[in-house]
């Protein structure tokens, strides 16, 4: 039968043919227009990219007109930051700026759709809306298949990065900031890494910081994205303890450009730097004022140095008038170790064969310990503060506070170009410093401060740090100045050394003041500020002690029995046989004659170790023989018994005599030329 009408089977079958074709039409339409707005994306991430790699290679050459182009991050709505940031893994857009349409036109950048975030310095460029391909968004070139961010860059640049480093120190942790890192030639930022020098194993640095607890030479070096590597560069960090401070205790660090002394934050991590002679200086409150600001020191107060706690090696010079040296390894809070291990010893009769040579390791120094008969305190501390003059009288003329402390002295001064504190007795030393930190004190400090009368021990501390490492490391000039009595002090006493002063290398006999004015310079010798007065320092640098050469022989709190009983006429204020935290008693050689005197005590004091004596000398001496110390410094004794007190650093008129090492005895009365320096242990 012949039909001429379409059946359903037929209708049906057609039907899903056109569907089929349909569909095929929908998805080749939807996948070019895919296709196209990919392609429109990555067009415009390119030119931006290309716009960003000629002006990256303009501000290296140091252009700075793209500098405020851009807007701030927060013109980014936050929710669309956070998917960024998702999608890209970032912690955060530090270096990128907000460019819409305005924007870019500043760059030269005109006909694009799309905002974007860019980053100059790394040559990053980030959509902001980016592109949804299938499952994914898309924001940088990067994430595309095709993407050529940089690829025809990178090959072509064989130049190294370079970079500068910069340090803090806070205690026992130091911190290296890796700064002014520039690549060249459109290669972004690579990788920078570290390790202590003499490891194998780098270390890759998050950021651009690195913290460390270990003392020691670190290397540093960045690998950038085409793999060119910097030079190795090398910077030292030395941890010690933080400085333990006390009520009225301000940090300062002194300010070259200005020539002032400025309060600094103790948290900082630039207030101090043992690697570089850096040490810590505060000051008290006692004629303390500021500038305006609130930081710059205008009148200073009396000055202070921390010496923190540290273990010490002579590997040169031992018991000899050979100038020697000292190593010195800063030890970690009250313990007895380094952060580097280095080998601890004891020091006694066995481990220096009977006090011929220096043990085989290195020794507490025992002004940190708890061991008071070798000059320690009552328990092990972290570092002492020491007075960075010796005492002075506060001066008329000057913002000196002038009080008088209940034994009826003026309470001292510990700053330069002061008239240095004379007439006055070991007891009443003694009984001054302790006055020093009570309820009543013009210094602002506590009673925690705990100050007293410099040891032995405490000198000998000061003296081996200066002469290691991280002090000068060398001679330490004289002050020579003097006013030979031409002048009266507040005390109404004829005024002689002035403190604060260096001698001048060429001439080192005594620099007469006669009516000149206290400044710069007092005929050869420089002021404790300038740069020729910096050689009376410790450190070589106006962070040191001065005074501990020349200016007056000063008085310590440590003695030998002599035998006389009229010598301890001026120990009666501390005097009780037996050695604590603020007395040492030497050691006197058995079967000795009822009255000795130094000479003949010094032959016992091999025991006696940290104190720059024994150690650092040969023998006694006397006229001219008496230089037997290291650095020709004086050994003397005058044969003269019921002596029993040592006197250090030498007069104004010493010459070539005086030092760090000098030291002769004394029976303790006041008397023109003897002073004294303060200490102060904060528990």
């Amino acid at each position: 039968m012949n039909n001429k009408g379409v059946t359903l089977t037929s209708l049906v079958v057609t039907v899903m043919v056109l569907l089929i074709l349909a569909s095929f039409a929908v998805y080749s339409g939807k996948s070019a227009i895919e296709e196209s707005e990919k392609t429109a994306f990555q067009t415009e991430l390119q030119i931006a990219q290309n716009k960003v790699n000629t002006i990256y290679e303009k501000m290296q050459t140091g252009d700075t007109s793209y500098n405020d182009v851009g807007k701030d991050i927060s013109n980014v709505d936050v929710q669309q930051q956070e998917k960024i940031k998702t999608a890209l893994s970032l912690s955060d857009f530090d270096g990128f700026k907000y460019f819409d349409q305005e924007e870019l036109k500043k760059i030269e950048i005109d006909n694009i759709k799309q905002k974007m975030l860019i980053n100059f310095n790394e040559r990053k460029v980030i959509s902001v809306n980016g592109l949804k391909i299938g499952d994914q968004i898309i924001y940088t070139q990067e994430q595309l298949k095709t993407g050529t961010y940089n690829n025809n860059f990178q090959n072509k640049n064989t130049t190294s990065p370079e970079f500068n480093l910069s340090k803090q120190i806070f205690g026992l942790t130091g911190k290296v900031t890796i700064t002014d890192i520039k690549y060249y030639k459109n290669v972004g930022k690579g990788t920078i890494k570290y390790r202590l020098k003499g490891t194998s194993a780098w270390n890759e640095c998050i950021g651009n910081t690195f913290e460390v607890t270990k003392s020691g030479i670190y290397e540093v070096q960045i690998i950038d994205a085409a793999n060119n590597e910097s030079q190795i560069k090398e910077i030292e960090l030395v941890l010690s303890n933080n400085p333990v401070l006390s009520e009225g205790m301000v940090p300062v660090v002194y300010n070259e450009s200005t020539a002032k002394w400025e309060k600094v934050d103790q948290n900082s991590g630039d207030w101090y730097d043992y690697g570089e002679k850096k040490w810590a200086n505060v000051m008290l409150n006692d004629g303390l004022e500021f500038e305006n600001d609130g930081k710059t020191i205008k009148n200073e107060g009396s000055m202070f140095v921390w010496i923190p706690r540290y273990a010490y090696k002579i590997t040169e010079g031992y018991h000899s008038s050979t100038t020697g040296k000292i190593d010195v390894k800063f030890l970690v809070d009250t313990n007895n170790y380094t952060n580097d291990n280095a080998k601890i010893v004891e020091y006694n009769e066995t481990t220096t064969s009977n006090y011929t040579k220096f043990p085989d390791g290195y020794v507490v120094h025992p002004a940190f310990t708890s061991n008071t008969a070798a000059g320690g305190w009552d328990k092990e501390i972290k570092g002492i503060w020491v007075a960075k003059f010796e005492a002075a009288y506060p001066m008329e003329d000057k913002t000196d506070i002038k009080e008088k402390a209940e034994s009826g002295f003026y309470y001292p001064v510990f700053k330069g170009q002061r008239y240095s504190y004379n007439y006055i007795s070991i007891r009443d030393i003694f009984t001054l410093a302790k006055e020093m930190c009570n309820g009543s004190n013009p210094y602002g400090i506590g009673e925690d401060s705990n100050s007293h009368m410099m040891k032995n021990s405490e000198w000998g501390a000061c003296a081996y740090l200066a002469t290691s490492a991280y002090g000068k490391n060398s001679e330490i000039y004289p002050n020579n100045v003097s006013f030979e009595g031409d002048r009266r002090n507040i005390a109404d006493n004829p005024v002689y050394a002035i403190t604060g002063y260096s001698a001048d290398i060429s001439y080192k006999e005594t620099n007469e003041a006669g009516g000149s004015e206290i400044g710069d310079k007092i005929g050869t010798s420089s002021a404790w500020y300038t740069e020729a007065g910096y050689n009376a320092s410790t450190t070589g640098n106006i962070y040191g002690i001065y005074d501990m050469s020349g200016g007056n022989w000063e008085y310590v709190l440590t003695l030998f029995l002599t035998g006389d009983d009229n010598s301890m006429s001026y120990s009666s204020s501390f005097y009780d046989s037996l050695s604590n935290k603020y007395l040492t008693i030497y050691p006197t050689p058995a079967g000795a004659e009822t009255t000795i005197n130094i000479s003949t005590a010094y032959n016992a004091f091999g025991p006696m170790y940290g104190d720059a004596l024994w150690e650092t000398s040969a023998r006694t001496g006397e006229n001219d023989t008496q230089n037997h110390a290291w650095y020709n410094n004086r050994s003397d004794d005058d044969l003269n018994a019921g002596e029993p007190f040592f006197i250090r650093g030498c007069e104004w008129a010493g010459g070539e005599s005086a030092g760090v090492f000098s030291f002769n005895d004394i029976s303790g009365y006041a008397n023109v030329i003897s002073t004294f320096r303060a200490v102060l242990t904060v528990e």
